[in-house]
């Protein structure tokens, strides 16, 4: 048993956001994800833009200027090729696939697009996301540990992109004592975020920390 209604889009073709989700407008919807606060985030493939479904409700335009393109920059002034599908991180990371410019795009939480891999035409490369090529990219899946599965359709394929993690290591060579460290830690989608903090070396012994994270 279960009841089946309307929860965005009022059913006609358009780009419109709206304060009400059954009252705005959307044009060939594909891709869904959700976050941790139940905001549900769309591609909006025939109008090249990702919007956002809050869970308090309302539909608003989080990325894209609704041209075909692979521009990046902010997210009013980037454009996308038909995207596809999205998924989400942990860190609020948006991945989304732009299936005509045979790439996989990032939107960061502080609004910033880029192109994370492929765009530079369609190919079959594995490699460093410099190197590597898609052949029309149409959907995604994230695991919980932070891999990103693309279903690459033209290649009848599917490919990973795994996402070197931070390790913290360190032999000290000066004295025993205090030192002051500045730490830049890069998440998987390109996010970053610096502390600083004191390390006090007890033992000249190396080595003196490592954090229990792998590459």
């Amino acid at each position: 048993d279960g009841v089946v209604d309307t929860y965005a889009g009022s059913g006609s073709q358009g780009s419109m956001d709206n304060p009400n989700p059954v009252s705005a407008s959307f044009y060939q919807p594909m891709g869904l994800t959700i976050d941790a606060n139940d905001n549900l985030y769309v591609t909006d493939t025939g109008n090249n833009l990702i919007r956002k479904v809050s869970s308090g409700g309302g539909v608003t335009t989080i990325a894209g200027n609704g041209e075909s393109g692979t521009v990046d920059g902010t997210a009013s002034e980037a454009s996308f090729n038909a995207p596809n599908d999205v998924e989400i991180d942990q860190w609020g990371n948006l991945f989304t696939v732009s299936r005509y410019s045979h790439s996989i795009r990032l939107i960061t939480p502080d609004g910033q697009v880029s192109t994370l891999v492929g765009g530079n035409g369609p190919g079959n490369i594995d490699g460093s996301v410099q190197a590597a090529m898609f052949n029309t990219p149409v959907s995604l899946a994230m695991s919980p540990d932070g891999e990103l599965f693309i279903s690459d359709e033209r290649n009848d394929v599917f490919r990973k992109i795994s996402f070197k993690k931070p390790v913290l290591i360190g032999s000290p060579e000066g004295l025993v004592g205090p030192y002051d460290v500045e730490l830049t830690a890069l998440a998987p989608g390109g996010a970053t975020a610096t502390q600083s903090f004191t390390i006090n070396v007890l033992d000249r012994t190396p080595p003196a920390f490592s954090s229990p994270a792998q590459v």
